[in-house]
């Protein structure tokens, strides 16, 4: 038991096995989805996929700490749901203050919280879990170990917006943002080696998006907000200040901010010390591992 043990640590302790391995869990549990009915079902059920495919290889490595992935609960937890939010206030206060002056006419809409409001919720959460988990998690953390953070972070925020490429109402404009989307999710991860916070910033960035604007979500509308604001009085020639078919992601405000909070997040947010010292004991180990590993192939 204990050299099948040894030699998982060994395999895991290998960036890019841990990346075959992530991809072959979840292909092989990825039928579990056709047993979901509706949209909400299958995004539970891929989610579940996912993230206990992420948690069992992770619990594989020489540390056995799962949470080590960046699922880890304690204050700092909390920290970054408040900065989360903080970002959110900002980014939407821009967009609701300059377009009321510029002529948004803003109204409040009666909507009641039903079965479709709570699913909605459901999805647009789910849906935040696997993106990260997909894009932040095993995948890209693995690749941090081998290469340049910065170029990591870029091509994970390319990826990023590829996958968005065949969104309703997509655009140039559009795709940039939802780049500099991922770059930020990216960085909020690599200065604080925690995933919750990307998670948290992704779903109130979706669930804000439809409550407070009424607006699309990535081109897609789910017609649960709240409040209504309508950029299309907007002033002439200013509307692309704000949103468009695919919604206010489509925004050069929206641009902007994300350029700013990107450079400034990582002077701004501290990291854990407490997980930074066990990553760091952990890629001692595992250095160790893969060391010892090449020196007796080379024997």
């Amino acid at each position: 038991m204990s050299d099948v043990k040894s030699w998982l640590h060994s395999i895991t302790a290998v960036w890019w096995s841990r990346i075959i391995f992530f991809i072959l869990v979840v292909s092989i549990l990825f039928p579990l989805t056709f047993l979901g009915e509706y949209p909400t079902s299958i995004a539970l059920i891929l989610s579940c996929i996912i993230l206990s495919s992420t948690i069992f290889i992770e619990s594989l490595r020489s540390s056995g700490k799962w949470y080590l992935v960046g699922l880890h609960l304690d204050r700092f937890t909390f920290i970054y749901l408040a900065y989360s939010l903080i970002f959110l206030i900002i980014q939407f206060g821009l967009i609701i203050i300059l377009g009321a002056f510029s002529g948004a006419q803003i109204s409040y809409t009666c909507r009641q919280v039903n079965n479709y409001f709570i699913n909605v919720v459901i999805l647009i959460f789910c849906w935040a879990i696997i993106e990260e988990v997909l894009f932040r998690g095993i995948i890209f953390q693995a690749l941090l170990e081998r290469f340049n953070p910065y170029l990591v972070i870029a091509v994970s925020g390319i990826l990023f917006s590829v996958t968005h490429l065949f969104n309703q109402n997509v655009n140039l404009m559009s795709l940039i943002n939802v780049f500099l989307a991922g770059v930020f999710l990216g960085t909020m991860y690599y200065t604080t080696k925690s995933l919750l916070f990307p998670i948290y910033y992704h779903f109130l960035w979706n669930l804000g998006t439809q409550l407070l604007f009424s607006s699309p979500v990535s081109g897609f509308d789910f017609e649960i907000g709240m409040i209504r604001v309508d950029f299309v009085s907007v002033k002439s020639g200013f509307l692309w200040l704000f949103s468009g078919s695919f919604g206010i992601e489509e925004g050069f405000i929206t641009t902007i901010s994300f350029v700013i909070f990107i450079i400034l997040s990582p002077v701004l947010i501290n990291p854990n010390p407490f997980i930074v010292s066990k990553l760091f004991i952990r890629r001692f180990n595992e250095s160790r591992l893969t060391s010892e590993k090449y020196s007796t192939v080379k024997l």
